[in-house]
């Protein structure tokens, strides 16, 4: 993505849940900046280490 002119990459934290921080470091490493989106429900202290370590940040209302 990055090679195609991407410059940022965004994840859902719920998919991710194991490996967020090693997906975290591989988008950096290409030049992208990482984000991270929750579902509605998901509590935010769930997240918290993660949010701090993105530059985007995505929380979907209904």
């Amino acid at each position: 993505m990055a090679k195609a002119g991407a410059s940022g990459f965004t994840l859902h934290v719920e998919v991710a849940k194991e490996n967020w921080q090693e997906l975290v470091e591989n988008i950096k490493s290409v030049g992208m900046r990482p984000g991270v989106a929750l579902k509605p429900g998901t509590p935010v202290e769930q997240v918290y280490p993660l949010v701090l370590k993105v530059q985007i940040r995505l929380k979907w209302f209904l």
